[in-house]
C-alpha cells in the first residue's frame, strides 16, 4: 500500500471508529514500533530455542526497522540502549 491509498483508508477507518484521522495517524508509528519490537523478541526466542531457524533470516530486517522507528524520546532511549547492547545476529 502506498501513501495515496493509505490516507483514504486511514480516514475511513478513523471515521468508522469516531476518532480523528490525524490522531490515529500520529499513533501508528508507535504501534508499528511496538509490534516490530515484539516480532524481534519472538523470532529471536524461537531461533534460540532451536524451533525457528526459518525466522533467523528475518531478524536483521526486523531489527533494522525497530532501530529506524526508535525516536529520541526519553522512553525510547532505554529501548535503544537495550537494542544497542544486543549482539548482531548471524544469519
Amino acid at each position: 500500500m502506498d501513501e495515496s491509498a493509505a490516507q483514504p483508508a486511514l480516514a475511513r477507518f478513523a471515521g468508522a471508529r469516531g476518532v480523528a484521522a490525524e490522531a490515529l495517524a500520529a499513533r501508528l508509528p508507535r504501534v508499528l514500533l511496538q509490534r516490530a519490537w515484539k516480532v524481534c523478541g519472538t523470532f529471536a526466542r524461537a531461533v534460540f530455542r532451536g524451533k525457528g531457524e526459518a525466522y533467523r533470516r528475518y531478524l536483521p530486517a526486523e531489527l533494522a526497522l525497530t532501530r529506524r522507528l526508535l525516536g529520541n524520546r526519553r522512553e525510547d532511549r532505554d529501548f535503544a540502549a537495550i537494542l544497542g547492547a544486543l549482539p548482531t545476529p548471524v544469519c
